[in-house]
């Protein structure tokens, strides 16, 4: 059922020639409207109050944000506070996410410069820039190349990188590794990768141009060994290495001849978590990249046979099997196992799940309709419906995957003044709702696909940064740039309306905006650095 917006319900009021009789009729749509209203959340299972109980809280939010005009700083009047508040919400804390920002007005507040800003000058313009690992960041620009700064803004080392810089150099236990061409006779210049301390100093080279970055001080190297007729394939040979460059772990070291792992071994390294780590092979007979986990010292403890793998968390990893079927329509599945590989859950999923958190984990059906999950396998809450499609009078719903014992529900209630006006709530592990606030505004979607592994992926309206342990929400479409850092407990904007452009890593976000800026902010929306142009 849907709601008449008050903005329609006054201009209709504003055409009527009489004022009293426009009155009038206002007043008796608008009763019209609340009556819908309410019997809309009757309907949900609410009990309606014909007087609106506000707590101490809310009454000096509202006081505070009314600066004499008699509106919210949403821009609803009480009045209309009170017909948009769900029944059984008004007595909750109402959280000051503000819903407009770069959905009504095309703009947001930018970050905001302090007199500790540090500047970075470029002749040219910053093009890319990575997140500073081991107090490092990796820096691409038109004119001056590129090279790293510190957390202070000092460039303290040139860069030789040869490479795109998505997968590019990060520091990790004091070195980095690095492609750079060498300089050598030959045509075409060939490169090499090289592990480099924070003074520049070369470890060691390796007759190669594939190599990823460190992780827990450990990298890989690939080497590859040219067929010697046209006919045989090239065979390729991935070894570990530690930050000296001395090879180690031998029992994870594979060779294929199948394919070229140049994009591959960029993205294979992972962290570990719980003690294991995930690692993958290549398998010639099944044409397909393997994982399996190892642990600190090398041994592998799950034997590398699973598509894709999640990281440990609460005990459980999810994994994805390769199709049962053999039909061209079989469907890899994902389930869980425990440390020793032992298979938990089946492998029913046809969609990534959630990590576990607190004992329960979400799962999402074809349609994207999601469920919570105890370490059992049994369904303890849902289904939360994704989007309803066109026409159709289901409001929709929405959950988030659990994070440190919090997640986020939403749903989309009724139309409002600028479109749809959807309300989201953080819940504990009984699935109680703390607080709520509703988003106002034409854009803004519920989506429960995603892919929390990667941030790039992530199209869930809620992403939680596991490193900095913060909540991002986006003010507007899932699939939309910007997120908005919350309190997960009260939904509480953490700073003043700055729109971050990625997470938070090592406590900076990168920034930048369609007018040309860019560099790092911290949680509070201020520049730490910032990256301008030389004017001469």
């Amino acid at each position: 059922m849907r709601i008449l917006p008050i903005a329609l319900i006054m201009a209709a009021a504003l055409a009527i020639p009489s004022t009293a009789d426009a009155q009038s009729l206002f007043d008796r749509a608008k009763k019209k409207a609340k009556e819908k209203l309410e019997q809309t959340l009757n309907n949900a299972g609410a009990k309606p109050q014909n007087k609106t109980k506000k707590t101490a809280e809310q009454t000096s939010r509202s006081n505070s944000s009314n600066s004499g005009s008699g509106t919210s700083s949403s821009g609803f009047t009480e009045e209309e506070q009170d017909l948009y508040t769900p029944v059984d919400m008004r007595d909750m804390h109402v959280g000051t996410i503000h819903p407009g920002i770069a959905l009504k007005n095309g703009w947001h507040y930018g970050p905001r410069e302090t007199p500790q800003t540090a500047y970075v000058t470029i002749n040219g313009d910053v093009y890319d820039f990575g997140n500073f690992y081991d107090g490092l960041a990796h820096i691409s620009s038109y004119e001056d190349g590129d090279f790293y700064i510190d957390m202070k803004g000092n460039k303290v080392l040139e860069s030789g990188m040869d490479g795109d810089l998505r997968y590019g150099p990060r520091f990790n236990n004091g070195v980095v590794m690095e492609i750079r061409k060498v300089n050598t006779n030959e045509f075409p210049q060939r490169s090499h990768a090289m592990i480099l301390d924070k003074k520049g100093n070369v470890i060691k080279e390796f007759n190669t141009d594939m190599a990823s970055n460190f992780e827990d001080g450990v990298a890989v190297v690939v080497f590859e060994t040219k067929a010697k007729t046209l006919r045989e394939d090239d065979t390729w040979t991935l070894k570990y290495v530690d930050t000296k460059g001395n090879f180690i772990f031998p029992n994870l070291w594979f060779t294929s001849k199948s394919v070229s792992p140049s994009v591959a071994v960029r993205q294979m390294m992972r962290s570990s978590r719980e003690g294991l780590t995930p690692y993958v092979i290549y398998d010639d007979n099944q044409r397909a990249y393997l994982w399996g986990f190892h642990d600190g010292k090398g041994n592998v403890v799950i034997k590398p046979k699973y598509l894709a793998v999640r990281d440990f968390h609460d005990g459980l990893a999810a994994v994805c099997h390769f199709p049962t079927d053999k039909g061209s329509g079989a469907e890899p599945r994902w389930g869980y196992v425990d440390k020793s590989g032992k298979e938990v859950i089946p492998a029913k999923y046809t969609v990534m799940p959630s990590d576990f958190d607190s004992g329960m984990a979400r799962v999402l059906t074809r349609d994207l309709d999601a469920y919570i999950i105890d370490k059992t396998g049994r369904q303890i809450f849902g289904p939360a419906k994704r989007w309803p499609k066109e026409g159709m009078e289901d409001p929709g719903y929405y959950i988030s995957p659990f994070f440190n014992g919090m997640a986020v529900l939403g749903y989309r209630a009724e139309s409002c003044n600028n479109g749809e006006m959807i309300y989201y709530s953080p819940i504990d592990t009984n699935f109680n709702k703390l607080a709520w606030t509703r988003f106002e505004n034409s854009n803004a979607t519920m989506s429960n696909s995603g892919d929390p592994v990667h941030w790039q992926d992530v199209s869930d309206p809620v992403y939680y940064s596991e490193e900095e342990g913060l909540l991002y929400v986006k003010p507007g479409r899932a699939d939309a740039g910007g997120w908005l850092i919350v309190d997960p407990k009260t939904l509480d904007e953490k700073q003043s309306n700055v729109l971050f452009s990625y997470p938070h890593v090592s406590g900076l976000s990168r920034y930048f905006d369609n007018v040309g800026n860019r560099g790092y902010v911290n949680t509070d929306g201020e520049y730490v650095i910032k990256f301008v142009k030389n004017e001469f």
